[in-house]
């Protein structure tokens, strides 16, 4: 069986016709085999006792009626050894009133990993109906309405510093040009993303669940697996992506060699001897996949919709991954888009994390995990870099891919597994596709940069002066926006000046980011591929 699989055995001994005995059912998972906040905070080199001191805050935004607990809340807070916390009343915003009676899970997760891995920080809860403008069929298994949440944060005098957002869909519906509206629907957002990207402002969202062919897998496999489908806004450069692990003692691909008798290609040219079998001791991070009883597989790939010089800071990690030794694995160039934008940025654990819903101990997985998770880093670091007098760290993905390579050791890096499988509670219920990215040393289209190290990091954001090249819209030391939008004309023009110099900013930011890549592509690190020409849908269906 692989391992954390669930397994329930009601087994008999018949001493006779009329009489049986029960022996017992075996544990659906052992107590170390569950997320914590302690194990997470073990996993990532969290010092132990942090907490939010300086003004950094943070938010997750619900869709389809998910609803949080105050009191389920705190009795996670209970159970897991952590000080209580609670949302204020005021900070609950959206246009759909949170209803604690009917707490759903996933915005339980969100909320209670989001506080307790950041704990002090004043956090925020967007409650949304969803469905954007465009939705062509008005159902919870369709898109959710980001735009009128970015709205919301936009009349916000002081919009919250980190945003968790743990839904998504794929990329293709959201930019149909067939489909009035849809495509300008996506650049608005994205517009947005950017916008609040350089004032100072985080968007962390989850990569999706059911790895390369997206979340009609759980409707139609043959569809799913006939191409690559990335998933939306986790395609967009201008949010940073996270991915999800799980754990293995089959970590390096020597470990377990005994599955393999024989190297496939590239390396089918090995010795025989290289296959002979090979234990390691321990466990540490694979991509998590529902064939190995991650519940759910992670999403990553290359849009069909961006092109990878919109985000030139990842040019030369990602080449890197298209040409490595692995390449001959990877899906044929007429199944995906080796020229677009490749997600996710990061990855953080995803399987089996408990959390207290419904007054009662319950599991999740998902990259819906995974998002605010990292998100609660984003958090601590913003109060590192606040309480030095240094602005947020706003849009950091090229902060990210810059110091993975000049500081590898920053990331775990994840190197075995695949995302070619859906979302499964066990081996029977699991969809796979005959293509699949897989994970390898340095970037990859499934755990992106690997997992963080948090405290080297932490170390990096105080000791990078132009990382962040926001225009200091949050004074030294707050939270806070330095324009707001009243409605009024004086309030506009005062606007339109920030975003003009949000549009030079950005310009430079991007100039800086070209230059590291023309440095790292003189320096033989980077090289350019070839253009193809590729045409161009969460859970409920759109949940990550």
């Amino acid at each position: 069986m692989p391992k954390y699989t669930q397994l329930k055995v009601n087994s008999t001994i018949n001493y006779n016709s009329t009489f049986s005995q029960f022996l017992a059912y075996s544990n659906f998972f052992a107590l170390t085999d569950v997320a914590t906040p302690r194990f997470l905070s073990s996993l990532y080199n969290m010092p132990a006792g942090m907490r939010v001191n300086h003004g950094s805050n943070q938010s997750v935004a619900e869709f389809y009626g998910e609803f949080y607990s105050n009191s389920d809340l705190e009795q996670f807070f209970y159970l897991s050894g952590l000080p209580n916390a609670t949302i204020p009343v005021a900070n609950v915003l959206g246009d759909l009133p949170n209803n604690q009676s009917d707490p759903g899970g996933e915005a339980q997760l969100d909320v209670e990993y989001l506080m307790a891995l950041a704990p002090g920080a004043e956090t925020y809860f967007y409650s949304m109906k969803g469905y954007n403008p465009t939705d062509p069929v008005n159902t919870t298994e369709h898109n959710e309405d980001f735009l009128s949440y970015l709205e919301i944060i936009d009349d916000m005098p002081y919009p919250p510093l980190v945003h968790s957002l743990s839904y998504g869909d794929v990329e293709a519906t959201i930019f149909n040009a067939s489909n009035p509206g849809a495509v300008e629907y996506g650049e608005a957002c994205d517009e947005k993303f950017m916008e609040y990207g350089i004032l100072g402002i985080t968007f962390v969202f989850s990569s999706g669940d059911d790895g390369i062919g997206g979340a009609q897998m759980r409707e139609d496999v043959d569809l799913s697996c006939s191409q690559a489908w990335p998933e939306w806004p986790a395609s967009s450069p201008y949010v940073t992506t996270v991915g999800a692990t799980q754990m293995t003692d089959k970590y390096l691909p020597v470990c377990g060699l005994q599955y393999a008798p024989k190297p496939t290609a590239p390396y089918d040219s090995l010795p025989d001897s290289i296959a002979l079998p090979m234990q390691c001791t321990g466990t540490a991070e694979t991509v998590c996949t529902a064939i190995f009883g991650g519940v759910i597989t992670s999403g990553g790939g290359f849009s069909d919709f961006y092109d990878r010089s919109l985000a030139p800071w990842q040019e030369s990690a990602v080449s890197n991954y298209l040409r490595s030794a692995n390449a001959a694995a990877y899906p044929p160039t007429t199944y995906f888009n080796p020229n677009g934008r490749g997600y996710p940025d990061v990855a953080t654990y995803g399987s089996n994390y408990f959390i207290y819903l419904d007054e009662m101990i319950q599991r999740e997985s998902g990259t819906s995990a995974s998002a605010p998770v990292f998100a609660a880093m984003v958090t601590l670091w913003n109060d590192i870099r606040l309480a030095y007098g240094l602005p947020p760290m706003g849009f950091i993905a090229p902060f990210l891919y810059s110091i993975q390579a000049t500081n590898p050791d920053a990331f775990n890096d994840v190197v075995t597994g695949d995302n070619a499988c859906s979302v499964g509670g066990s081996m029977s219920d699991t969809s796979c596709c005959t293509y699949s990215f897989a994970a390898s040393s340095g970037w990859d289209a499934v755990t992106g940069l690997g997992s963080p190290n948090f405290e080297i990091i932490s170390n990096l954001v105080i000791n990078n002066g132009t990382a962040f090249p926001n225009l200091g819209a949050y004074p030294a030391g707050t939270a806070s926006t330095t324009y707001v939008d009243s409605g009024d004309d004086d309030n506009d023009e005062t606007k339109s000046e920030a975003l003009a110099a949000i549009v030079l900013a950005s310009v430079a930011f991007a100039l800086a980011a070209a230059a590291l890549v023309m440095v790292l592509i003189r320096s033989g690190a980077a090289e350019s591929h070839s253009a193809i020409d590729k045409p161009l849908m969460h859970s409920a269906a759109n949940r990550a």
